[in-house]
């Protein structure tokens, strides 16, 4: 790139590249006195020099090495410029802050319909500048930032009409997640821990694994949520006054769990850093709420990536799930009241417990305490498929 556009430059004095002075008279900033005027130079005309000549047609293996490319995508992704400001009643949000937050919910639609969920619509431009979008969805790119990421980490669900979703988290995952209503998800570490800077100046982003994770299965989330009639709201600045809303924060490497329950009203679930914290349907009808650390610090489950050998095939995520731990000592197991040692003894001589959709086993031979899965399946319907990390599982203490 750099060496095109200086050999654009050193041609004819750089006119090649800098064709003259263009004058474009389309602006107005003093409408009714006088026209205005900027100076431009063409960017085609330095990406002409940016070429690669080949006496015979590329086959297909040598695309990957050729220094251009073509995209296909639709204008609307990718590009949403806000190069002016709004003029009340002119009813044009072309170009404008308004018109810019408009096209990004429309595409965070098609995203979250390509999930299989259920979205409104965004609404034509009259109903959109007059009550705002049909619903709120703010998405942070390290979720992807392809959409094919994105739609293997959320799998059905649906977002009422005027319904608000914000994911500022990466490592998540959502199973036939309904919200009427605002669901909030932030984590304090979104792909990494923050760390202090040398002489502290600030914070710097130290990637890992010490992230906060969320997963929800079957979860229905109902509240008051955006009040939409309030004339405070500026989308586009993500300034939303709200009546009620269902917040979930994790402070550092924090994980929230949650499966076929509902959820109603305002609640703000706060997680903090190195534990875990599970909600379920309570027999009284509302919620039971466990707070327990992670074991030996360690994530509970992460997202595994898998890469295509070459170009022409798509990410693939599995779900790795911690499956082993250590215990220290048999007595401290039985303490902590998640296995009970005085059980019968299987065949081969293990106690087994069952917790949370887990099977426990432990052997007072070995010490050693493990899960077995029992025909549990991924959100697309296909076996969990469980690998060994760090002989870490599921917490056996408190």
């Amino acid at each position: 790139g750099l060496e095109a556009v200086e050999k654009a430059m050193q041609e004819n004095g750089g006119r090649a590249a800098l064709p003259g002075m263009l004058v474009n008279l389309t602006k107005v900033p003093k409408p009714g006195e006088l026209r205005g005027g900027r100076l431009e130079c063409s960017m085609q005309s330095i990406a002409e020099f940016m070429l690669e000549h080949s006496d015979t047609r590329r086959s297909a293996d040598e695309m990957d090495g050729i220094g251009t490319f073509v995209t296909f995508n639709r204008r609307s992704r990718v590009t949403g410029s806000a190069k002016k400001k709004y003029v009340a009643g002119s009813g044009k949000v072309t170009q404008t802050p308004q018109g810019s937050f408009r096209t990004l919910q429309s595409n965070a639609r098609e995203m979250l319909e390509g999930c299989g969920m259920v979205v409104p619509e965004v609404g034509d431009v009259e109903t959109y500048l007059e009550r705002g979008p049909g619903f709120l969805a703010w998405l942070h790119p390290s979720l992807g930032p392809l959409w094919s990421v994105m739609q293997q980490k959320i799998h059905g669900g649906e977002l009422k009409q005027g319904a608000e979703l914000g994911l500022d988290i990466a490592e998540v995952a959502l199973e036939d997640v309904v919200v009427d209503g605002c669901l909030q998800i932030t984590a304090e570490n979104v792909v990494g821990r923050q760390e202090a800077r040398e002489g502290g100046a600030g914070t710097v982003t130290r990637f890992g694994e010490e992230v906060g994770r969320c997963r929800l299965r079957g979860v229905t989330v109902e509240n008051a949520g955006v009040a939409w009639e309030d004339e405070e709201n500026a989308y586009w600045k993500a300034r939303v006054q709200r009546l009620e809303e269902c917040r979930i924060v994790l402070h550092g490497q924090a994980e929230f769990e949650a499966a076929d329950v509902t959820i109603s009203g305002a609640h703000t679930f706060e997680v903090p850093d190195g534990f875990r914290m599970s909600v379920s349907a309570a027999e009284d009808g509302g919620l039971h709420t466990e707070l327990e650390p992670l074991v030996n610090g360690n994530p509970s489950w992460r997202w595994q990536y898998s890469f295509p050998e070459d170009s022409s095939g798509e990410i693939e995520l599995v779900m790795e799930e911690a499956e082993e731990v250590e215990a220290e000592e048999p007595s401290a197991v039985e303490a902590a009241g998640e296995l009970n040692l005085r059980s019968p003894l299987t065949s081969e001589g293990e106690h087994v417990t069952e917790r949370k959709g887990w099977r426990y086993r432990f052997s007072r031979w070995s010490k050693r305490a493990r899960s077995v899965t029992q025909g549990r399946q991924d959100a697309r319907g296909q076996p969990l498929r469980r690998r060994r990390r760090n002989k870490a599982a599921p917490p056996l203490t408190a």
